[in-house]
């Protein structure tokens, strides 16, 4: 779900903002540029609060900012506003994407383990290649800001998902 939404936003965020602000399209990727540049230090960022505070919360705590951030790029009509939103988000996604295959090896027998990396990393190509698809058919339908609105509920889904399961099995013999 995280992809989903990461490729939703990649995928369409530098053409809105080109609409949007009424800017051409290489001032709207200079504009973008901030978002893959925030997720390098959010893989650092991510990897250090991951070991102080503990690979859920990190996700849990980046779920929720990409959430807000989602939400709040449909409202942005000015650079001074998309460039520390789409820092924070890239910040954030970078930050879940160093968490949570932790997590999932942190939860996940020893004897299955690489089995699992395996489909965890194959679903993640579903969700690169669905998601941009199906916000971009919304787009066309609706418009951007209906786009926006429905990429947001991914990561609140994730959220609930996340609460939902229990973490922190020890595999044994390992």
């Amino acid at each position: 779900m995280i992809l989903v939404t990461y490729f939703g936003i990649t995928s369409f965020t530098p053409t809105y903002i080109a609409i949007s602000m009424g800017k051409s399209l290489a001032e709207a990727g200079l504009l973008f540029l901030v978002f893959p540049l925030s997720e390098i230090l959010g893989g650092l960022v991510g990897g250090y609060m991951a070991s102080r505070i503990g690979s859920k919360r990190v996700l849990m705590i980046s779920l929720l900012s990409i959430f807000i951030g989602a939400v709040a790029i449909p409202f942005t009509k000015s650079e001074i506003y998309v460039v520390p939103i789409l820092s924070m988000i890239g910040l954030m996604f970078r930050a879940a994407a160093t968490t949570l295959p932790l997590i999932v090896v942190e939860n996940t027998p020893r004897h299955i383990l690489g089995a699992i990396l395996g489909w965890y990393n194959s679903i993640g190509f579903v969700g690169a290649s669905i998601g941009p698809y199906m916000f971009g058919y919304i787009a066309d339908l609706h418009g951007f800001f209906l786009s926006y609105i429905a990429l947001s509920f991914f990561p609140l889904m994730s959220i609930m998902l996340l609460r939902m399961f229990k973490t922190g099995y020890v595999a044994k013999n390992t």
